[in-house]
Order: structure tokens, then sequence, then C-alpha cells
């Protein structure tokens, strides 16, 4: 039986109960199986191979096993076994998304959980600040990643990349890792299409400019696949399967290539305008969202990640991110009935309450995790969905119908390029592009890492709280309590030390 590494094996770190060592001789594939294998080893509590930087990180009891005897066991790992149903070739590594500033490299690395365990950012920055080389770390909920600043050439991106997976949780089921707002496929997807619908336009142009006429490529052949690509872009199920097989960078770019240079070659300035249309509006959507998000991190360059155990300071005005107990500061808050509630040292004032008076200095505090459930009830299908399922086969009936009737390929071709849902899909990712356009410009943060969740009015809105809709409180009436107190004396001292400190709600 062949062994998986032999002899060729590196100890990359070792700590009592802990070591990771580098599979020189893996090739990435059969992550389940070698996982399988080093488990069963006696005294390993647990193990986690990586793909990426083909490391092999193995937990266990040091009263059971010692370094030498893990070391053994990875020297005798049987090749990696294939899966005929490729469940055991899901790399499932945290996607990073790499840049550099100056002297600093910066990696952004996806981290299963954080939107439901409020702690485990706490212990994800911890861990990798701890780690030599690491400037500076910080965990976004928002986004569900973790930013890490690294110097340069003072460690390996793989190896943060790797302690990270360690410490994410497991995934729930039906659970996908979110994208970037600063990702940039689609920012480079749109501009592409952009600019190649300009320059087969700007060749037209030029054509017709020195006298020439018709398309510059004869026959139907350039048309006919430009038909062609617009059929199976059209069908949904097809997209999707095609983005799926190839990646929706790679199936995009390639599909949108051809979709122009046919359109070129056949001589067609409305179909390159239109092609071009809808890649400029998902181009500015895209760069407006970047440009928005970079300016929510440059805001919270200041502030610190908000993260269990972290002490932050806090001016009249500003809420706290979670719940918080406050160490130092005097004065009040809105309570969830919008009624203002004392602040003072060892109260623990709850997440998203406004603060008037201080400063206060707060320490952040950790809620319990959020365990998602299922929805109790099926989702009512949209218009827009309901229409693309039925078109569909509608779309197949009547280009059948065609062919039977006419018993020819062309017009045939002409139905089904006529009747399909490309015209509701491009008006639907057009109408969602103008929808979050125009929330940014309105100034709201669209973070948008799923594609299926898009911005769109409301149908119900849940109010949490009253103080959802307050924005201060009014004097309506005064009661003396004694006789010689004069009500409209009173009033007007009120008025004075409102307007003096913009009581209650003003810094004091």
């Amino acid at each position: 039986m062949n062994a998986l590494v032999g002899e060729d094996i590196r100890l990359v770190h070792a700590v009592p109960g802990r070591v990771r060592v580098h599979l020189s001789g893996w090739s990435g594939w059969g992550q389940h199986h070698i996982e399988a294998q080093l488990r069963r080893a006696p005294g390993v509590r647990s193990a986690q191979v990586n793909p990426l930087t083909g490391n092999a990180l193995i937990h266990f009891d040091p009263g059971a096993t010692d370094e030498q005897a893990i070391l053994r066991a990875v020297q005798t790992l049987e090749p990696e076994a294939t899966d005929a149903d490729g469940w055991d070739q899901e790399l499932g590594f945290p996607p990073a998304l790499r840049e550099r500033r100056g002297q600093t490299r910066r990696v952004r690395i996806a981290v299963r959980g954080l939107d439901r365990d409020p702690d485990l950012a706490r212990r994800v920055v911890e861990h990798l600040e701890r780690r030599p080389g690491v400037q500076r770390a910080t965990a976004s909920a928002l986004t569900g990643r973790v930013l890490v600043e690294i110097a340069d050439d003072a460690m390996a991106f793989a190896d943060v990349v790797a302690d990270v997976a360690d410490l994410e949780l497991p995934a729930l089921p039906g659970e996908d890792r979110p994208t970037h707002p600063l990702e940039p496929g689609p920012l480079v997807r749109s501009a592409t299409r952009t600019v190649g619908a300009a320059l087969g336009i700007g060749l037209l142009a030029g054509r017709r400019l020195v006298g020439a006429q018709g398309p510059p490529v004869g026959g139907t052949r350039p048309a006919a696949v430009a038909g062609m690509i617009g059929i199976l872009q059209g069908f949904p199920s097809v997209r999707s399967g095609l983005r799926g097989l190839l990646g929706p960078d790679v199936a995009d770019l390639a599909f949108t290539a051809a979709s122009i240079v046919s359109l070129t070659l056949a001589g067609s300035p409305l179909g390159l305008a239109l092609t071009g249309l809808e890649a400029f509006r998902l181009f500015t959507e895209a760069r407006a969202r970047r440009e928005t998000w970079r300016g929510y991190e440059e805001r919270r360059e200041h502030t610190g990640s908000p993260q269990p155990g972290t002490v932050t300071l806090l001016e009249a005005g500003e809420r706290t991110p979670l719940a918080a107990r406050v160490v130092e500061g005097t004065g009040t808050a809105a309570g969830p009935d919008g009624l203002p509630v004392p602040v003072t040292p060892g109260v623990v004032v709850t997440a998203g309450m406004p603060l008037h008076g201080g400063p206060f200095l707060l320490e952040l505090q950790s809620g319990p995790p959020f365990m998602p459930k299922p929805r109790s009830g099926l989702v009512a299908d949209s218009v827009y969905d309901r229409y693309v399922r039925a078109v569909g086969p509608l779309s197949l009936a009547y280009a059948a119908a065609t062919a039977l009737i006419t018993r020819s390929l062309a017009r045939t071709f002409a139905a089904l390029l006529l009747v399909n849902p490309r015209t509701a899909v491009l008006g639907a990712e057009a109408a969602n592009a103008g929808a979050s356009a125009r929330v940014l410009r309105s100034g709201v943060t669209v973070v948008g890492t799923r594609p299926e969740r898009h911005v769109r009015l409301p149908n119900v809105l849940l109010l949490d709280a009253p103080r959802v809709l307050t924005d201060g409180l009014e004097l309506a009436a005064v009661l003396p309590l004694t006789e010689s107190a004069d009500a409209a004396e009173i009033r007007a001292r009120a008025a004075a030390v409102a307007a003096a400190a913009g009581s209650p709600w003003g810094s004091i």
C-alpha cells in the first residue's frame, strides 16, 4: 500500500496537545478521507486538513500520545480516495480577499458564524492579534468577515487563513459564505462588458465613416451565435448551471465576450447599445457600493471592532453597538419605550440605546448565540418568479409548435429567441441595480453580500419598540406640588434649561 506523503513531511508548529504538519505529497483531493484516517489514530481528538496550504492541524491528548506518534500516523496515510458524487472534493476553505496598502498586506477572510455568535468575533480577533506579524484584526458581522493587517513579509496569508478555519463555527444546512462588498468580481465583469460594447459600437461607427456597408462579416452565422447566447442566458436554470460549473466570473465573461463579438460581426449597434447600457448600470452601482463601504470602513478605523470585552468611549448622541456595562460617565439614555432612563457606572445599557450626557466609558458585553430557526410556512413567490417559471416551458412549447407548423429551423430559432424569459431577467437585474443605486445616493450603506437578496420596498414593517419612532420629548403639562409654586414659572425654567443644554437629548 502506498503512503500519501512518505518520509517527506515537515513539522510546521507544535504546542502541547496540538501540532501542524505539512503534507508535502498531498495533491489537495480527498480532504474528508484524510481527516477520517487521522481521527482514527490513538489519542487524536480532532483533525483538520487544509487543501490550500497542504497543512494538517491535529489536536491530541498529551497523556495518550505524543508528537512522534502523530508524525508516524501522518507518514502512513493512505492515498486519497475519490468520491463518485464529488462531495469529498469540496474544499470548504474560507475564501480570502487580498490587497496591499504600502508596506502592509491586508486579507479579508470569511468566518462562518460571525452573524450567529457575538463572542466568536472576540475569539477570532484575540487569537489573530496574538500571532507575530499581525498588526491589527477587526471583525464585521455585516459581511461575515475578519480584516487582518499583516506586516510585509512577516508571515504567509495561508497561515492566517488556516487559523481562522480552526475557529469558525460548523456550517448549518443550506448555509453559504457571503461575498464582500469590495470583491472585484462584479466591478470587473460590468467594466469589461461596458468597454467591450463601446469598442464594438466604435468599430461599427468607424466602418460607417469610411463608407463600408453591411456587417463586418457576411452571412447569418454571427447573428445566429448571438441569438444562441441570448437564448442560453435567457433561461435562469441554464444560466445558474453554467455559473455553478464554470464559476460566475468565468461564465459571465465568456458569454459576454462571445455575445459582444458576435453582435459586432453581425453589425448590430442596437444590441451592442443595450448590452453596454445594462453593463454600465451595473458598473455604476457596483462602484458606488464599493465607495460607500470604503467610507464606512474609514469611519470605523478610529472606533475599532465592536466585539465583546472591548472598552469603548462614546460621546453624547452616540449609540452602543452591543449591550455594555457603564464603567465611567453619568447621564441619560432612551429606553425601549422612548422615555429617559438614568445611566450611572455599573448600569448595563442595551444595544442600540442612544446615550446623552457623558462622555461614557463602556465595556461591551456578549449576548447569547443566535440559532436561525426554520420558517414556519412557505414564502409566497413573487410575480417575477411565477412569470419566469411559467414562460420557460411556454417558450419551449411555442418553439415546438412553430417547428411543427412551419417546418422551418430558422423560424423555430426566431420563435425561441423572441419568446423566452431573457427580457424579464435583464429587466429584473436592471431594476435591482437601480434600487440599490437610489438608496446609495440617499446615504445608505448597502452590503449586498448575497446575490439573491435585493433592495426592495417592505410589505410589512415591524417596530421593535416605541423608541424607534421617538425623536425627543415634549412638555405637555406642568403639575405644581405645592400651592406656592407657579406653573408658568416652572414651565419657563424648564424651557430655559432645555434651550441651554438641549436636554433631555443633548449633551449637558
